[in-house]
């Protein structure tokens, strides 16, 4: 009776250990759009513009018609820098991600979203970590999001996790205990 009772109390103990088994995982925003997706739970968001939202575990965004919602803070802003294009010296990076800009007087631009040139001038448009952020209401329309990633459930990880409960319980509850050593029939 021992032996069945410790089988359960260690299946139980694997159960609450397999609820555990979340992962953060990006999220194509277009899976932000599908009907389902309020069921989602989103930790952060990168806007299209280059800003950074972050949520936490315990308040996660949520996706509400056509927008992400939640309380979060601004982990990541923009600033805009212009300079005259005749002062780029050196771009590295590829289009589309993000780049670094040396310019001809020395200066260093390490994380720009986009550069954006106007005849004579371009335009930067430089990442910079927040320092102090505060959090605040968030209201972020699914066209902005350019990348989202989610907590989801690990499946592979639970389906382990089951599997050797299942194991471990069986050896335990067939196991023979009488002779005080442990002895699998």
């Amino acid at each position: 009776m021992i032996r069945q009772m410790m089988a359960v109390m260690t299946l139980g103990s694997f159960i609450v250990f397999s609820c555990s088994c979340y992962s953060v995982r990006p999220v194509k925003p277009a899976r932000l759009s599908d009907p389902d997706a309020e069921r989602i739970d989103v930790l952060k968001v990168e806007k299209t513009s280059g800003e950074i939202i972050a949520f936490t575990d315990k308040h996660p965004g949520r996706v509400l018609g056509k927008d992400v919602v939640g309380t979060g803070t601004l982990t990541a802003a923009v600033e805009f820098v212009e300079i005259a294009s005749a002062d780029l010296e050196t771009i590295t990076g590829e289009e589309g991600a993000y780049q670094s800009v040396k310019t001809r007087d020395g200066k260093s631009y390490g994380w720009i979203k986009r550069i954006v040139e106007q005849g004579d001038k371009a335009i930067l448009y430089v990442v910079k970590a927040v320092r102090n952020p505060v959090p605040a209401l968030f209201k972020i329309s699914l066209s902005e999001v350019e990348r989202a990633w989610a907590k989801q459930l690990n499946v592979a990880g639970n389906l382990l996790v089951l599997a050797i409960s299942v194991l471990f319980v069986l050896i335990l509850a067939t196991a023979d205990w009488s002779s005080g050593h442990f002895h699998y029939m």
